[in-house]
């Protein structure tokens, strides 16, 4: 499903879900899907591998990026994290959205900002996506948008979604988001 002709718009948008260890981005992938297609599992490092899958909604065509976490190189002490390092920001290259899940509870940490700050030198249409929303405690959406704009500027010029994957709600509704972002930002 590659792109075929400038403003073909059958093509399919390709989506990384990029993000820190256990922000719940294989949770992501299987509350989009509607089945268990990544594991999950609460032990960081879990998806070692950029995953593609193929999907269709409102008769748009995705492909979705299911990636390992990434974490600063620091952090890396492993040589199996390093590569799925490696092949996580090669998704990133390959995307032409790149979604990055925040755990809503713990906050924007630095290796998110990082993240971001690695998608937007790249050149790709960012969605910020809050998740694990359920577990806060009645934070304001806005107030939450306010203090991710704080901590890093930049993201007042993307769309920030506030999502649980456990209860799905949000879920479905920022496929849209991603297609809306991906359309403003085709260059063609």
């Amino acid at each position: 499903m590659e792109r075929s002709q400038a403003g073909d718009e059958t093509a399919a948008v390709k989506v990384a879900i990029i993000g820190r260890p256990n922000v719940g981005k294989s949770s992501y992938l299987n509350a989009i899907l509607k089945e268990e297609r990544t594991i999950v599992n609460s032990v960081a490092g879990t998806t070692r591998d950029s995953i593609d899958t193929d999907f269709l909604y409102k008769d748009r065509k995705y492909v979705l990026i299911d990636t390992a976490g990434i974490r600063h190189n620091p952090k890396i002490t492993e040589s199996a994290d390093f590569y799925a390092n490696v092949r996580s920001r090669e998704s990133i290259k390959r995307c032409d959205v790149a979604i990055v899940l925040i755990d809503g509870f713990e906050g924007l940490k630095e290796d998110d900002a990082r993240i971001i700050d690695i998608i937007i030198k790249e050149g790709k249409a960012l969605v910020i996506a809050v998740n694990k929303w359920d577990l806060t405690e009645n934070v304001p959406p806005s107030v939450y948008s306010e203090l991710v704009i704080k901590k890093l500027n930049a993201a007042k010029n993307f769309p920030i979604l506030f999502m649980s994957c456990k209860t799905e709600r949000g879920v479905a509704s920022s496929l849209d988001v991603i297609w809306a972002s991906m359309k403003g930002r085709r260059p063609f």
